[in-house]
């Protein structure tokens, strides 16, 4: 029987997630070194007829726990393989998670994710044309970080040929807002954005929890 860790929170964070996570498993907590790890007991991976239906109840936990407070949630799925071995994990992290986690109290992330097509009408262009294009997806990520201006604590933009990913953190009392000012920001018409969020300010977190 292998470790699912769900996520992380402050050892002394007033958090009361479900009972019960992936496959009505009883949900544990163990603490170590300032840090509190919510997790379940899985029997081994899970398969192509249980994946989705696990993924699904693995991320209502998380969200059920986000509600209450700021976590750090693990990917799914990392398994582990005995208490031990997270316990260590947590020993390990804390230098990096508890100030993370002090810091980060009270906030959310938005993700935008910007493009100027969807991936069935891109076609091979010449390099200018890709420049152009990097080039606009660049001016949008800068329209909408202009546009959410003091009440975004951060900011990350990652890019790639086609796309742009944008990470804002703001606190959990502003997050209509800033989704509502994200929202009215004037853009080409060939720029998409698909806003997601709130979410746990996981890229905000020197060091990714999934990273065993």
């Amino acid at each position: 029987m292998s470790i699912l860790p769900y996520c992380i929170v402050d050892e002394f964070a007033e958090i009361h997630p479900p009972a019960f996570g992936v496959r009505e498993a009883t949900i544990h907590d163990l603490s170590a070194a300032g840090l509190r790890c919510f997790y379940s007991e899985m029997d081994g991976m899970p398969t192509a007829e249980t994946v989705r239906e696990d993924a699904l109840q693995f991320h209502e936990f998380v969200h059920a726990a986000f509600a209450q407070g700021t976590v750090i949630p693990f990917r799914f799925v990392t398994l582990l393989e005995s208490e031990d071995e997270l316990e260590a994990f947590l020993r390990r992290k804390a230098e990096a998670y508890v100030p993370a986690l002090e810091r980060l109290e009270g906030t959310v992330q938005f993700e935008m994710r910007i493009s100027n097509k969807s991936p069935e009408q891109v076609e091979e262009t010449a390099t200018e044309d890709s420049r152009e294009r990097q080039a606009a997806l660049h001016d949008a990520a800068a329209a909408l970080q202009q546009a959410a201006g003091d009440l975004a604590l951060g900011w990350h933009t990652r890019n790639d040929e086609e796309h742009a990913r944008c990470y804002g953190l703001v606190r959990r009392d502003s997050a209509q807002a800033l989704r509502e000012k994200l929202s009215k920001v004037a853009l080409p018409p060939e720029i998409r954005v698909v806003m997601s969020g709130p979410w746990p300010p996981s890229e905000f977190v020197d060091v990714q929890a999934q990273q065993a």
